[in-house]
Protein backbone atom coordinates (compact mmCIF):
# COMPACT_ATOMS: atom_id res chain seq x y z
CA UNK A 1 0.00 0.00 0.00
CA UNK A 2 0.90 3.23 -1.03
CA UNK A 3 0.45 6.64 1.42
CA UNK A 4 -0.91 9.20 -0.42
CA UNK A 5 1.84 12.44 -0.71
CA UNK A 6 -0.05 15.55 -0.35
CA UNK A 7 3.33 17.79 -1.99
CA UNK A 8 1.49 21.42 -1.62
CA UNK A 9 1.68 20.66 2.24
CA UNK A 10 4.49 21.60 4.73
CA UNK A 11 3.78 23.10 8.23
CA UNK A 12 7.23 23.32 10.40
CA UNK A 13 6.47 22.33 13.93
CA UNK A 14 8.08 23.48 16.65
CA UNK A 15 7.61 22.08 20.39
CA UNK A 16 7.10 24.29 23.57
CA UNK A 17 6.47 21.34 26.12
CA UNK A 18 3.14 20.14 24.31
CA UNK A 19 2.66 22.75 22.36
CA UNK A 20 3.36 22.82 18.30
CA UNK A 21 3.37 25.61 16.14
CA UNK A 22 3.23 25.00 12.40
CA UNK A 23 4.06 27.52 9.74
CA UNK A 24 1.91 27.80 6.35
CA UNK A 25 2.15 26.05 3.56
CA UNK A 26 5.69 27.68 2.32
CA UNK A 27 6.18 26.35 -0.90
CA UNK A 28 1.92 26.43 -2.05
CA UNK A 29 1.01 27.50 -5.18
CA UNK A 30 2.67 31.31 -5.93
CA UNK A 31 -0.04 32.99 -8.36
CA UNK A 32 -0.01 33.43 -11.95
CA UNK A 33 1.08 37.12 -11.51
CA UNK A 34 4.95 35.00 -10.54
CA UNK A 35 4.87 31.80 -11.76
CA UNK A 36 8.63 32.89 -13.26
CA UNK A 37 9.72 33.75 -9.96
CA UNK A 38 11.08 30.58 -8.26
CA UNK A 39 12.14 30.72 -5.26
CA UNK A 40 13.57 27.39 -5.08
CA UNK A 41 16.09 28.37 -8.63
CA UNK A 42 17.81 31.88 -8.10
CA UNK A 43 21.02 33.46 -6.50
CA UNK A 44 24.39 32.26 -6.44
CA UNK A 45 27.12 31.53 -4.22
CA UNK A 46 30.65 32.43 -3.47
CA UNK A 47 33.60 31.01 -3.16
CA UNK A 48 32.36 28.03 -5.65
CA UNK A 49 34.71 25.93 -3.76
CA UNK A 50 33.72 25.90 -0.18
CA UNK A 51 33.76 23.83 3.35
CA UNK A 52 31.94 25.69 6.49
CA UNK A 53 30.70 24.56 9.92
CA UNK A 54 29.00 26.41 11.93
CA UNK A 55 27.87 26.08 15.79
CA UNK A 56 24.33 26.05 16.70
CA UNK A 57 22.24 27.01 19.47
CA UNK A 58 18.94 24.64 20.23
CA UNK A 59 15.45 26.96 21.26
CA UNK A 60 12.37 25.56 21.96
CA UNK A 61 14.55 21.87 20.52
CA UNK A 62 14.81 23.47 17.20
CA UNK A 63 18.40 24.86 15.78
CA UNK A 64 19.11 28.62 15.30
CA UNK A 65 22.31 29.38 13.39
CA UNK A 66 24.08 32.78 13.12
CA UNK A 67 24.53 34.67 10.13
CA UNK A 68 25.43 37.97 8.67
CA UNK A 69 23.40 40.35 6.59
CA UNK A 70 24.45 43.63 5.92
CA UNK A 71 27.39 43.64 8.54
CA UNK A 72 24.96 42.95 10.90
CA UNK A 73 24.24 39.78 13.02
CA UNK A 74 20.89 37.63 12.86
CA UNK A 75 19.69 34.26 14.67
CA UNK A 76 17.36 31.89 12.26
CA UNK A 77 16.07 28.74 12.43
CA UNK A 78 17.70 26.41 10.36
CA UNK A 79 15.09 24.52 8.37
CA UNK A 80 15.83 21.40 5.89
CA UNK A 81 12.15 21.87 4.66
CA UNK A 82 10.83 25.11 4.46
CA UNK A 83 11.88 27.72 2.04
CA UNK A 84 13.78 31.05 3.32
CA UNK A 85 12.02 33.63 4.75
CA UNK A 86 12.49 37.07 6.56
CA UNK A 87 10.03 38.68 8.72
CA UNK A 88 8.45 42.08 7.37
CA UNK A 89 10.12 44.10 9.80
CA UNK A 90 13.73 42.86 8.30
CA UNK A 91 12.66 43.22 4.75
CA UNK A 92 11.88 47.01 5.54
CA UNK A 93 15.10 47.91 7.75
CA UNK A 94 17.06 46.15 4.47
CA UNK A 95 14.55 48.15 2.39
CA UNK A 96 14.26 45.19 -0.15
CA UNK A 97 12.28 45.65 -3.42
CA UNK A 98 9.38 43.44 -4.06
CA UNK A 99 9.90 41.22 -6.96
CA UNK A 100 6.27 39.96 -7.47
CA UNK A 101 2.90 40.60 -6.39
CA UNK A 102 1.67 39.50 -2.75
CA UNK A 103 0.64 35.98 -2.83
CA UNK A 104 -2.09 33.91 -0.92
CA UNK A 105 -0.96 31.18 0.83
CA UNK A 106 -2.62 27.98 3.35
CA UNK A 107 -1.82 27.55 6.52
CA UNK A 108 -1.83 24.05 8.32
CA UNK A 109 -5.47 24.82 9.53
CA UNK A 110 -6.45 26.15 6.15
CA UNK A 111 -5.91 29.81 7.02
CA UNK A 112 -5.05 31.90 4.38
CA UNK A 113 -2.04 34.31 4.70
CA UNK A 114 -0.40 36.65 2.73
CA UNK A 115 3.43 36.71 1.60
CA UNK A 116 5.53 38.92 0.20
CA UNK A 117 8.72 37.47 -2.29
CA UNK A 118 12.02 39.62 -2.37
CA UNK A 119 15.70 39.44 -3.98
CA UNK A 120 18.10 39.18 -1.21
CA UNK A 121 21.37 41.02 -2.26
CA UNK A 122 23.50 39.27 0.33
CA UNK A 123 23.35 36.92 3.29
CA UNK A 124 26.59 35.22 4.71
CA UNK A 125 27.49 32.77 7.00
CA UNK A 126 31.31 32.47 7.69
CA UNK A 127 32.94 33.46 4.42
CA UNK A 128 30.47 31.77 2.51
CA UNK A 129 28.10 34.20 0.69
CA UNK A 130 24.75 33.33 -0.97
CA UNK A 131 24.07 36.09 -3.65
CA UNK A 132 20.59 37.17 -4.72
CA UNK A 133 18.56 34.50 -3.62
CA UNK A 134 14.95 34.87 -3.58
CA UNK A 135 13.24 35.23 0.15
CA UNK A 136 9.43 34.92 1.06
CA UNK A 137 8.02 37.71 3.74
CA UNK A 138 5.69 37.29 6.20
CA UNK A 139 4.57 38.88 9.82
CA UNK A 140 5.70 35.55 12.22
CA UNK A 141 7.96 37.06 14.39
CA UNK A 142 4.84 38.70 16.13
CA UNK A 143 2.97 35.55 16.34
CA UNK A 144 2.57 33.78 19.48
CA UNK A 145 3.47 32.05 20.82
CA UNK A 146 6.12 31.48 17.62
CA UNK A 147 7.62 34.89 19.17
CA UNK A 148 9.04 33.11 21.77
CA UNK A 149 11.46 31.26 19.81
CA UNK A 150 13.50 34.40 19.62
CA UNK A 151 14.45 33.95 15.58
CA UNK A 152 15.06 36.29 12.95
CA UNK A 153 14.44 34.32 10.25
CA UNK A 154 14.07 30.77 8.38
CA UNK A 155 17.41 29.87 6.47
CA UNK A 156 15.68 26.94 4.09
CA UNK A 157 16.48 24.95 1.00
CA UNK A 158 16.23 27.00 -1.18
CA UNK A 159 19.43 28.29 0.57
CA UNK A 160 20.49 25.01 0.52
CA UNK A 161 20.30 22.71 -2.46
CA UNK A 162 23.60 23.36 -3.98
CA UNK A 163 25.31 22.27 -1.33
CA UNK A 164 26.29 19.35 1.05
CA UNK A 165 25.14 19.12 4.98
CA UNK A 166 26.08 17.41 7.23
CA UNK A 167 23.98 17.63 10.18
CA UNK A 168 26.05 16.56 13.46
CA UNK A 169 22.92 17.36 16.36
CA UNK A 170 24.79 15.90 19.16
CA UNK A 171 27.80 18.10 18.73
CA UNK A 172 25.44 20.89 17.24
CA UNK A 173 27.29 21.82 14.25
CA UNK A 174 26.36 22.34 10.92
CA UNK A 175 28.56 21.90 8.06
CA UNK A 176 28.02 23.41 4.31
CA UNK A 177 30.34 21.83 1.99
CA UNK A 178 30.50 22.28 -2.09
CA UNK A 179 31.64 18.37 -2.24
CA UNK A 180 31.00 15.16 -0.67
CA UNK A 181 32.51 14.72 3.18
CA UNK A 182 33.46 11.65 4.60
CA UNK A 183 30.98 9.36 5.31
CA UNK A 184 32.63 6.21 6.41
CA UNK A 185 30.64 4.45 8.08
CA UNK A 186 27.23 6.06 6.78
CA UNK A 187 24.11 4.02 5.29
CA UNK A 188 23.51 5.36 1.96
CA UNK A 189 19.57 6.16 1.49
CA UNK A 190 18.22 7.30 -2.12
CA UNK A 191 16.60 11.09 -1.87
CA UNK A 192 14.49 12.90 -3.72
CA UNK A 193 14.15 16.64 -3.73
CA UNK A 194 12.25 18.91 -6.32
CA UNK A 195 11.56 22.45 -6.20
CA UNK A 196 9.24 24.14 -3.52
CA UNK A 197 10.01 20.73 -1.14
CA UNK A 198 12.35 20.11 1.09
CA UNK A 199 14.65 16.36 0.71
CA UNK A 200 12.38 13.32 0.87
CA UNK A 201 13.45 9.52 2.11
CA UNK A 202 11.41 6.66 1.97
CA UNK A 203 10.03 5.27 4.75
CA UNK A 204 8.37 1.77 4.97
CA UNK A 205 5.42 0.86 7.22
CA UNK A 206 3.29 -2.49 7.84
CA UNK A 207 0.57 -0.01 7.34
CA UNK A 208 2.42 1.13 3.93
CA UNK A 209 5.50 3.68 2.58
CA UNK A 210 5.61 6.74 1.75
CA UNK A 211 8.44 9.69 1.27
CA UNK A 212 8.84 11.96 4.42
CA UNK A 213 10.73 15.50 4.53
CA UNK A 214 13.81 15.89 6.61
CA UNK A 215 12.59 18.21 8.39
CA UNK A 216 15.34 20.42 11.22
CA UNK A 217 12.46 22.83 11.22
CA UNK A 218 9.78 20.35 12.78
CA UNK A 219 10.99 19.20 16.81
CA UNK A 220 8.12 16.67 17.10
CA UNK A 221 8.52 13.08 16.36
CA UNK A 222 7.50 11.43 12.95
CA UNK A 223 4.55 13.29 11.25
CA UNK A 224 1.88 11.30 9.16
CA UNK A 225 -0.79 13.95 7.65
CA UNK A 226 -3.27 11.86 6.58
CA UNK A 227 -5.81 9.99 8.73
CA UNK A 228 -6.57 7.31 5.79
CA UNK A 229 -4.38 4.87 7.08
CA UNK A 230 -5.83 5.15 10.90
CA UNK A 231 -8.24 1.79 10.51
CA UNK A 232 -4.79 -0.22 9.46
CA UNK A 233 -3.20 0.96 12.56
CA UNK A 234 -5.94 -0.14 14.77
CA UNK A 235 -5.56 -3.62 13.29
CA UNK A 236 -2.36 -3.54 13.83
CA UNK A 237 -3.07 -2.67 17.90
CA UNK A 238 -0.51 -0.16 17.65
CA UNK A 239 -0.68 1.56 21.48
CA UNK A 240 -1.98 5.37 20.81
CA UNK A 241 -3.28 8.38 22.87
CA UNK A 242 -5.13 11.31 21.57
CA UNK A 243 -4.64 14.99 22.15
CA UNK A 244 -7.38 17.54 21.90
CA UNK A 245 -7.82 21.23 22.11
CA UNK A 246 -5.29 24.03 21.10
CA UNK A 247 -2.21 22.79 20.57
CA UNK A 248 -1.11 24.16 17.31
CA UNK A 249 -0.55 27.41 16.89
CA UNK A 250 -0.04 28.57 12.62
CA UNK A 251 1.22 31.69 10.95
CA UNK A 252 -2.81 32.32 10.92
CA UNK A 253 -3.33 31.97 14.50
CA UNK A 254 -4.00 29.74 17.18
CA UNK A 255 -5.98 27.03 15.98
CA UNK A 256 -8.83 26.26 19.00
CA UNK A 257 -10.30 22.82 17.99
CA UNK A 258 -7.13 20.76 16.82
CA UNK A 259 -7.02 17.05 16.99
CA UNK A 260 -4.14 14.39 17.03
CA UNK A 261 -3.38 10.78 17.56
CA UNK A 262 0.49 9.80 18.56
CA UNK A 263 1.02 5.92 17.55
CA UNK A 264 3.82 3.59 19.12
CA UNK A 265 4.60 1.92 15.77
CA UNK A 266 6.18 -0.64 15.46
CA UNK A 267 9.19 -3.15 13.01
CA UNK A 268 9.46 -0.30 9.90
CA UNK A 269 12.42 1.11 8.52
CA UNK A 270 14.52 3.95 6.42
CA UNK A 271 14.18 2.65 2.75
CA UNK A 272 14.33 -0.96 3.77
CA UNK A 273 17.99 -0.38 5.33
CA UNK A 274 17.37 0.97 8.75
CA UNK A 275 15.45 -0.94 10.73
CA UNK A 276 13.14 1.04 13.45
CA UNK A 277 11.79 -1.42 16.39
CA UNK A 278 9.19 1.57 17.58
CA UNK A 279 9.05 5.15 17.22
CA UNK A 280 5.99 7.44 18.29
CA UNK A 281 4.17 8.62 14.89
CA UNK A 282 1.94 11.58 14.95
CA UNK A 283 -1.26 11.38 12.83
CA UNK A 284 -3.04 14.21 11.82
CA UNK A 285 -5.14 15.88 8.87
CA UNK A 286 -2.47 18.09 7.89
CA UNK A 287 -1.24 17.01 4.65
CA UNK A 288 2.42 16.87 6.14
CA UNK A 289 4.90 13.93 5.45
CA UNK A 290 7.79 15.21 7.97
CA UNK A 291 10.50 13.38 9.74
CA UNK A 292 11.59 15.75 12.99
CA UNK A 293 14.90 17.00 15.22
CA UNK A 294 13.26 13.76 17.74
CA UNK A 295 14.14 11.23 15.20
CA UNK A 296 16.71 12.69 13.76
CA UNK A 297 18.75 13.16 16.40
CA UNK A 298 19.09 9.12 16.43
CA UNK A 299 21.70 9.67 13.69
CA UNK A 300 24.46 11.80 12.03
CA UNK A 301 23.17 12.94 8.86
CA UNK A 302 24.31 13.98 5.35
CA UNK A 303 22.48 15.66 2.84
CA UNK A 304 23.65 15.71 -0.76
CA UNK A 305 21.56 17.94 -2.41
CA UNK A 306 22.98 17.99 -5.83
CA UNK A 307 23.46 14.09 -6.05
CA UNK A 308 19.98 13.65 -4.28
CA UNK A 309 21.77 11.06 -1.66
CA UNK A 310 21.26 11.17 2.21
CA UNK A 311 23.45 9.53 4.41
CA UNK A 312 22.69 8.22 7.92
CA UNK A 313 24.96 7.24 10.43
CA UNK A 314 23.33 5.77 13.94
CA UNK A 315 24.77 7.21 17.21
CA UNK A 316 24.22 5.16 19.79
CA UNK A 317 24.43 1.12 19.16
CA UNK A 318 21.59 -1.14 19.11
CA UNK A 319 17.83 -0.91 17.82
CA UNK A 320 15.80 2.46 17.90
CA UNK A 321 13.38 1.23 20.02
CA UNK A 322 11.73 4.39 21.76
CA UNK A 323 8.58 4.71 23.91
CA UNK A 324 6.35 7.27 23.90
CA UNK A 325 7.48 10.71 26.27
CA UNK A 326 6.14 10.97 29.37
CA UNK A 327 4.04 13.79 29.88
CA UNK A 328 1.87 14.91 32.39
CA UNK A 329 -0.93 15.34 29.72
CA UNK A 330 -2.11 18.97 29.61
CA UNK A 331 -0.64 21.83 27.46
CA UNK A 332 -0.08 25.14 29.26
CA UNK A 333 -1.00 28.63 27.15
CA UNK A 334 -0.47 32.03 28.20
CA UNK A 335 -4.09 34.02 28.01
CA UNK A 336 -4.35 37.63 28.48
CA UNK A 337 -7.13 37.76 29.87
CA UNK A 338 -6.54 34.52 32.47
CA UNK A 339 -2.91 34.11 32.85
CA UNK A 340 -1.73 30.53 32.41
CA UNK A 341 -4.72 28.00 31.40
CA UNK A 342 -4.90 24.83 30.38
CA UNK A 343 -5.41 24.35 26.06
CA UNK A 344 -5.30 21.20 24.99
CA UNK A 345 -5.37 17.57 27.41
CA UNK A 346 -3.69 14.66 26.01
CA UNK A 347 -6.00 10.77 26.87
CA UNK A 348 -4.46 8.08 29.34
CA UNK A 349 -2.43 10.76 30.93
CA UNK A 350 -2.50 11.81 34.55
CA UNK A 351 -4.37 15.28 33.64
CA UNK A 352 -7.08 13.16 31.75
CA UNK A 353 -7.20 10.97 35.32
CA UNK A 354 -8.52 14.12 37.66
CA UNK A 355 -10.72 15.58 34.75
CA UNK A 356 -8.85 18.46 33.75
CA UNK A 357 -10.25 20.03 31.09
CA UNK A 358 -9.10 23.04 27.69
CA UNK A 359 -9.60 25.95 29.66
CA UNK A 360 -9.36 25.21 33.15
CA UNK A 361 -7.54 28.03 34.69
CA UNK A 362 -4.19 27.58 36.41
CA UNK A 363 -3.53 29.65 39.36
CA UNK A 364 -0.28 27.72 40.46
CA UNK A 365 2.13 25.31 39.76
CA UNK A 366 4.40 23.99 42.27
CA UNK A 367 3.54 27.00 44.71
CA UNK A 368 4.40 29.33 41.77
CA UNK A 369 1.70 32.15 41.14
CA UNK A 370 0.75 31.70 37.70
CA UNK A 371 -3.12 33.80 37.31
CA UNK A 372 -0.84 37.12 36.28
CA UNK A 373 1.40 35.77 33.87
CA UNK A 374 3.04 38.08 31.34
CA UNK A 375 3.58 36.72 27.97
CA UNK A 376 7.01 37.66 28.42
CA UNK A 377 7.03 35.74 31.48
CA UNK A 378 5.35 32.99 29.85
CA UNK A 379 7.78 32.90 26.96
CA UNK A 380 10.94 32.22 29.88
CA UNK A 381 8.78 30.21 31.92
CA UNK A 382 8.64 27.72 29.00
CA UNK A 383 12.36 27.74 27.86
CA UNK A 384 14.07 27.85 31.48
CA UNK A 385 11.53 24.76 32.45
CA UNK A 386 12.96 23.27 29.24
CA UNK A 387 16.60 23.62 29.95
CA UNK A 388 16.27 23.28 34.16
CA UNK A 389 16.74 19.52 34.72
CA UNK A 390 14.71 20.26 38.11
CA UNK A 391 11.30 22.02 36.41
CA UNK A 392 8.59 20.47 36.11
CA UNK A 393 7.82 18.73 33.63
CA UNK A 394 11.06 16.63 34.47
CA UNK A 395 9.78 15.21 37.75
CA UNK A 396 7.10 12.46 38.55
CA UNK A 397 4.86 15.02 40.24
CA UNK A 398 3.25 17.98 39.57
CA UNK A 399 0.89 20.59 42.12
CA UNK A 400 -1.89 22.55 39.99
CA UNK A 401 -4.58 24.81 41.82
CA UNK A 402 -6.72 24.79 38.95
CA UNK A 403 -9.93 27.31 38.49
CA UNK A 404 -13.27 26.39 36.23
CA UNK A 405 -14.81 28.93 35.29
CA UNK A 406 -16.69 30.50 38.74
CA UNK A 407 -15.91 27.47 40.62
CA UNK A 408 -14.03 27.23 43.68
CA UNK A 409 -9.94 26.89 43.08
CA UNK A 410 -9.20 22.75 43.92
CA UNK A 411 -5.75 21.70 44.13
CA UNK A 412 -4.81 18.28 42.28
CA UNK A 413 -1.43 16.69 42.47
CA UNK A 414 -0.22 14.89 38.99
CA UNK A 415 1.73 11.95 39.31
CA UNK A 416 3.53 10.02 36.62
Amino acid sequence: MKIKFNSTAKPFFILIISLYISSAYLWAEISKTSKDIDPAYRGTISPICFNTTLDFEWSGNLPLVYLTINGKKYKFLFDTAAPTMLPKTLIKELRLKPIANRDRLKDSSGKEIGVGLYRLPSLKINDLEFKNFTVLSSNFTTIFPLSCLGFDGVLGYNFLQYAVIKLDLKHQKITLSNKLMDHKGYIPIDMKFEPRRGPLIHLNFAFGNAYFELDTGNNTNILLGTTSITTEMKKLKYLSRETRGAFVASFGGVDQNNKKVDYLVRNFSIDNKIPIKSFPVTVNQSGAFLIGEKFLKKFTIIIDFPDKKAYFKQIEAGEIDENFSKTFGFTPMWDGKSGLVISAITSNTPAEKYDLKPGDKIISLNGIKMDKLTKESFCKFMFSSQKDPHSFEKQKSVRLVIQRGEHKPKEVQLIY
